[in-house]
């Protein structure tokens, strides 16, 4: 089990088995055709027949989002002044969204300026917080395993990889089916608060506690989820390999059209590739590399499960094709939303003249209407 490194920005945990991806998943209900989805194609969700609303959040809670458990509480991210320096450090706070408590969790962090959680939800309740340790001029990705139900908590750095001149870590780790942490380096541009495609890329894995890492392959663009591995080899490649890390075994696919791959979001059971060359374009893959849908919806990051696809404002069935509009987003609103299997955190109603939303809630998705 895996999930998409999610810091204010989407996240997902998806919870299948070993093959999410196969017919029998889907009862007797037989994949839609692949072809492109567009928004006209989409009918507003309603309550009681699209969805239901396990619970209403304030636009405070549901901004502030990170996560959100399987069991429906929430991960959230707040920040406190230090007195140490000039600023502030976040936190994260786990979150009853039915009663409303709030539990502040460890935070190792805190004597860090500015070192900024990233989180990750592991199976059996348990989360992976990542953030920058900067000691001597120079810095290290550190992350703690964190247990809910006892607070029991570990440390341990990234290992240090050999690089070459120019060349550093580009990522912060990404957990697989079997506790390996993968991670990337590479030679990287950046400017005007955009980075291109990294030179040299090369993939690595690592246990907790491991002195060195272990050199995977070469690729510039990656997602791992589970026993699920997806890349490409070079920038704008339209190529996507997908390796399942169980069997060994790996499929690939070629994005049809001028598509140019510049970003990979992943499940157990599905692979989205974003296209940096048609903008707004997402094709999404099973865990084979088949196509399952080429949705043209939207220019924000997919967040996946094992069965919905959500890319705000929308949610897309992948077994059945159905387009779902969860809210309707005024002109430049760009609201968090996150994905655990069918629950859902996003905005309710039409945004205001500013791009806010007055209501938030967390969303159980229905499998037809």
């Amino acid at each position: 089990m895996g999930v998409l490194v999610a810091g204010v920005g989407p996240m997902l945990v998806a919870c299948g088995g070993d093959d999410p991806s196969s017919d029998a998943d889907r009862g007797s209900a037989s994949p839609p055709p692949y072809g492109v989805v567009r928004p006209r194609d989409a009918v507003d969700a309603v309550e009681g027949e699209d969805y239901d609303l396990v619970h209403e959040l304030t636009p405070s809670e549901g901004q502030s989002t990170v996560a959100v458990l399987p069991d429906g509480r929430l991960v959230a991210l707040a920040s406190e002044d230090h007195d140490s320096y000039d600023g502030a450090v976040f936190v994260l706070e786990l979150v009853d969204a039915a009663s409303g408590d709030r539990e502040q969790l460890p935070a190792p962090w805190r004597d860090e300026p500015e070192a900024y959680p990233l989180v990750t939800v592991l199976e059996d309740a348990r989360l992976l917080v990542s953030w920058d340790v900067r000691e001597q001029g120079a810095s290290t990705r550190r992350s703690m395993v964190l247990d809910l139900a006892t607070g029991d908590h570990e440390e341990f750095d990234m290992p240090a990889p050999p690089l070459s001149a120019r060349a550093k870590v580009l990522s912060y780790p990404q957990p697989d089916a079997d506790g390996r942490l993968w991670f990337q380096t590479g030679k990287q541009t950046c400017g005007d608060g955009e980075c291109f495609s990294p030179r040299d890329a090369v993939l690595w894995s690592y246990a907790p506690g491991d002195e060195r890492p272990r050199r995977e392959l070469a690729a510039v663009d990656f997602a791992v989820h589970g026993d699920l591995l997806a890349w490409t080899d070079d920038r704008y490649d339209d190529k996507v390999h997908v390796r399942d890390l169980s069997s060994g075994a790996e499929h690939e696919h070629a994005v049809d059209g001028k598509c140019g791959v510049t970003g990979l979001v992943a499940s157990d059971a599905l692979v989205v590739a974003v296209c940096g060359l048609d903008y707004g374009r997402q094709v999404v893959l099973d865990r084979r590399a088949r196509p399952v849908a080429d949705l043209r919806l939207s220019y924000e990051y997919a967040s996946v499960g094992d069965r919905w696809v959500l890319i705000s404002p929308f949610a897309y069935d992948t077994w059945t094709g159905r387009l779902l509009r969860l809210f309707h987003r005024g002109s430049g609103a760009d609201p968090t939303r996150e994905l655990t299997d069918d629950l859902a955190v996003v905005p309710l109603g039409e945004a205001n003249v500013v791009g806010t939303f007055a209501h938030w809630g967390v969303l159980r998705l229905r499998s037809a209407r």
